[in-house]
């Protein structure tokens, strides 16, 4: 039963297409082994291998030896995978590189699983993902990454309770509000169905409901129904005198959340770039707002200050921070001489901070607002300490340092001699330094 194929082998079948130098087959199992350099071309897949075999009765493949999977948008890295092209499932395992070439983003683990269908995976021991941009690329680690493309996002959330094949959970809504609210619309509905197609500029179809109507046979209309599916709304007309069936398929135009990509991350994340860095415990990233919410003891790094609070939203432009969010118990601290304990600080129930060109320019702190602000003369020497509350303080800042601070309402205040500066005066409540938990350069995130 087994077969060796020597010199310019090819081997097709209707779903896959193999070429190598050298091939082992069986006949019985339909089981190809290669044993040199290999490839193998299913859908829009190509896969260059140097072993392993492939199933052609079930679809089930090994590689080994270095291979690559590559499609229109993606490739994949690995020592060893194994791949079901029947459900798009595969397992990649040593030194495993993935690239997103529509989103710009790699991602380096030990061990990846994956779904080249739904282009989303499951990355553990060690991951680094990378947003890749032509200057300071962000760097996110965790103990574990996922990553889709947003349109699952909700299937996700609701535990893959629905499948995108069937109607299960689908919602019969009715034809007159569904065509009303469309615009772009006119239907009569009466016996029979007519209906005219929208008459819209190219600049108004990104927006605009597409009509794509299948062949309709005159019929006596009894029921109408819409049912409404993620990808379409199927129309129905139905009547028990007749077998004759009207149908309308109204297929929804692509959206960004087709490419767009989420990421989340478990345990231990860290986050580096140049302008920014961060920790938390875990984090949610979406490719269509470009923000980072980090959640449970968050904390951020920009230049010289630290970030704190129970949760703190990143916002990115261009790949760059441009605004930063923090809810509750917010709390700000730059060191101004560590040796001495001497920390700018500004506290609130929330603060927002934004940036310009990744350096931070204006902070805002609200609710119950305090800050500790270190006065200095125009030879950069000490003068004193000024404590103060108020319901809102702005702090504005110039090369990296705060230049003006500026108290809004209910405004109290106190300001110490700097050698008369009480120690129990000196922090703000919640002060903790983290410096030690700051990720120091892109390389640490591999370790």
């Amino acid at each position: 039963k087994d077969i060796y194929f020597i010199g310019d082998v090819k081997m097709s079948d209707p779903e896959i297409a193999l070429a190598s130098d050298s091939l082992l087959y069986n006949t019985n199992s339909e089981v190809a082994t290669f044993i040199a350099p290999t490839t193998i071309k299913t859908g829009n897949t190509i896969s260059n291998v140097r072993s392993g075999y492939y199933d052609l009765k079930l679809k089930k493949a090994k590689f080994g030896g270095r291979s690559i999977i590559r499609d229109s948008t993606s490739t994949i890295i690995a020592n060893d995978m194994v791949l079901d092209d029947k459900t798009g499932y595969g397992e990649a395992k040593g030194n495993v590189q993935y690239k997103d070439t529509a989103q710009g983003i790699l991602l380096f683990s030990n061990r990846v699983f994956f779904n080249k269908t739904k282009k989303n995976f499951l990355a553990t021991e060690k991951p680094v993902m990378v947003v890749v941009q032509e200057k300071d690329s962000i760097y996110i680690a965790a103990d574990t990454i996922y990553s889709g493309l947003m349109k699952d996002l909700e299937r996700i959330k609701k535990g893959y309770i629905s499948e995108f094949d069937t109607v299960k959970g689908t919602t019969v809504i009715k034809i007159d509000s569904l065509l009303n609210t469309d615009s772009t619309v006119t239907t009569k509905i009466t016996d029979t169905i007519i209906v005219t197609t929208p008459i819209v500029q190219k600049a108004e179809l990104k927006d605009s409901v597409a009509l794509v109507q299948k062949p309709v046979m005159p019929t006596k209309t009894k029921n109408l129904l819409a049912i409404q599916t993620k990808d379409s709304i199927e129309l129905a007309v139905k009547d028990s005198s007749t077998t004759n069936k009207t149908e309308l398929v109204i297929k929804r135009p692509e959206t960004e959340t087709d490419t767009m990509r989420f990421i989340t991350a478990f345990r231990n994340v860290r986050i580096f770039n140049d302008s920014l860095q961060a920790v938390a415990d875990s984090m949610f990233y979406s490719g269509v707002d470009s923000i980072f919410q980090l959640y449970k003891e968050p904390i951020a790094w920009s230049k010289g200050s630290q970030i704190t609070g129970d949760t703190i939203f990143v916002y990115t432009k261009n790949k760059k921070p441009s605004r930063l969010y923090v809810y509750e118990n917010a709390l700000m601290i730059q060191s101004i001489n560590e040796k001495n304990e001497l920390y700018n600080q500004l506290r609130g129930r929330t603060i927002n901070g934004y940036f310009i060109d990744g350096q931070l320019d204006f902070v805002k702190a609200k609710g119950t607002a305090e800050s500790i602000y270190y006065a200095q003369d125009n030879d950069s020497a000490f003068v004193g300490m000024n404590r103060t509350s108020a319901d809102m303080i702005d702090m504005f800042f110039a090369n990296k340092e705060p230049k003006k601070v500026k108290f809004t309402s209910s405004v109290k205040g106190t300001t110490y001699p700097i050698r008369q500066l009480p120690q129990d005066q000196k922090k703000l409540p919640g002060f903790q330094w983290h410096e030690n938990k700051r990720p120091k350069s892109k390389l640490e995130l591999f370790l």
